[in-house]
């Protein structure tokens, strides 16, 4: 016997449905079997892992699908699992965020509390012309292994920060 089932399925971050989206949808037009829960649920997991399916993870659906075709089985075709656009631009800036805390862990706040050894230049001053060179890079094709949107991405988002910690000190 074969359910057939429509409808949608939303996975929220952390259970947060606060939240004006969810973090995928996934609309499932046909289920197979209910012996096969488990193969479905292992996709669905994949999938909602939140991370790119790689060529392996590929190769292994496809194989499962085949082999279970073959079985006589139906397959469950999933329809629009995508990661919503908040889901994607959040990715991005934790992976920076993470980035700038490791540098950060790694070579002090020499960014934001430079030791001024050879340069009197102000915080602000100091990130432009890191800024600068970054821009500079881009523009020439000179990246170096190095991966220059991402850093010049760390340096605006630290640039941000000085100048809060400007204003509020000011403020003080």
């Amino acid at each position: 016997m074969f359910d057939r089932i429509s409808g949608s399925a939303s996975l929220w971050s952390h259970g947060d449905k606060s939240r004006s989206q969810p973090v995928l949808d996934v609309t499932v037009v046909e289920l197979e079997p209910p012996e096969e829960a488990q193969r479905r649920e292992s996709l669905i997991n994949m999938l909602a892992g939140l991370r790119p399916l790689t060529t392996s993870d590929h190769e292994r659906t496809q194989d499962h699908l085949r082999r279970h075709r073959e079985a006589g089985g139906k397959v469950a075709r999933a329809v629009g699992a995508t990661l919503s656009f908040e889901a994607e631009v959040r990715r991005e800036a934790d992976a920076l965020v993470d980035l700038l805390v490791r540098k950060n862990e790694a070579y002090g706040d020499s960014a934001l509390r430079p030791v001024r050894i050879f340069s009197r230049a102000s915080v602000l001053d100091g990130l432009a012309i890191r800024i600068d060179d970054k821009l500079s890079r881009i523009a020439r094709g000179h990246a170096a292994g190095e991966d220059v949107e991402e850093d010049l991405l760390g340096y605006l988002l630290l640039r941000r920060v000085a100048k809060a910690r400007e204003r509020r000190t000011e403020a003080s």
